[in-house]
């Protein structure tokens, strides 16, 4: 067993999963999903040898809409009945410096899985002390093209060009505590 390398638990309410998509060609929206876990094992003395997973519920969708909200989570667009959950698989890590490194991936959305590549900084450690839990924090950021997940809705428009762009910018700001520890008051 490797003495550098800790499991880590994502701490959901200090963390964001965000998304922004254009929308009529002019204006973005913006998203997050509320409910969310995932695990990292993170080695600190050789960053490559660490992994990460996480599991997005879909119907925790939020735009501050709510009926485009529910029409995220119907058949056009996440189908949350049929694909209740959005996965992701690290497969591999590259440091680039001290603080940025690259993670790919698999994320599995709508049924179909594609290999992805997250541009990350980090981490941030903050020790542990009577009033908190030791923590990791990290950034990270991809693009993906929400097609290539079978997530095809988007009428067109009269103006010319489409409804909903198909580049889904997803920004990401995460915090991990010691797997085992417990969440200390904050």
């Amino acid at each position: 067993m490797n003495p550098s390398l800790k499991v880590w638990t994502l701490k959901s309410e200090s963390s964001l999963i965000q998304f922004k998509v254009r929308h009529l060609m002019i204006s973005l929206v913006t998203g997050n999903f509320r409910s969310f876990e995932g695990k990292l094992s993170w080695d600190q003395k050789d960053p490559v040898n660490s992994s990460a997973t996480a599991r997005i519920r879909v119907e925790s969708v939020s735009t501050g809409d709510v009926s485009r909200d529910r029409h995220l989570v119907g058949p056009d667009f996440f189908d949350a009945a049929r694909y209740p959950e959005i996965t992701f698989m690290s497969t591999k890590l590259t440091k680039e410096n001290s603080r940025a490194f690259t993670m790919e991936g698999n994320l599995t959305m709508h049924g179909a899985s594609q290999a992805v590549v997250l541009q990350c900084e980090g981490p941030t450690h903050t020790e542990g002390s009577e009033s908190s839990s030791e923590a990791l924090r990290f950034r990270a950021k991809t693009k993906i093209h929400r097609k290539a997940f079978g997530l095809e809705w988007s009428p067109a428009i009269e103006a010319g060009g489409v409804l909903v762009g198909n580049e889904i910018e997803i920004k990401l700001e995460l915090e991990f505590i010691e797997d085992g520890k417990p969440i200390k008051a904050s």
